[in-house]
């Protein structure tokens, strides 16, 4: 399946942590002692810092221009439409922002990437 998206330019991916060094940390200790959890970290890469082998190919696959950023790198027009609904993946169509796949919507995916695929389809039409 292949996911269309001729009208949307590029979806950005926000993840519930911080970018930099401490974020990272502050993230990684978080996630061991059960008091932060991010599922897009969960699907896009896990525990491995180069991605997981699924995320990577259907990023690679898809027609789409994912971009994933940490909640503190936001651009802020993007920051004012993603508010405290991340994680979440959000589109860019020209200048504006939308939510499109809410953190409910993620924890639904369970962490997998065909669940991910499907959802993304079904929102932005397939191939």
């Amino acid at each position: 399946m292949g996911i269309s998206g001729s009208q949307v330019k590029i979806l950005y991916g926000v993840y519930d942590a911080d970018g930099g060094l401490w974020g990272e940390i502050k993230y990684i200790l978080g996630k061991i002692s059960g008091l932060a959890h991010c599922t897009l970290c969960d699907m896009t890469h896990g525990w491995s810092l180069r991605g997981k082998k699924e995320w990577i190919g259907f990023a690679n696959r898809s027609e789409l221009e994912f971009r994933l950023l940490h909640r503190n790198e936001q651009p802020s027009d993007l920051a004012k439409t993603t508010g405290d609904s991340i994680p979440c993946i959000a589109q860019r169509i020209g200048d504006s922002y939308s939510v499109i796949v809410s953190p409910e919507e993620l924890v639904t995916c369970e962490a997998d990437i065909r669940n991910l695929e499907i959802l993304l389809a079904s929102k932005l039409g397939s191939v």
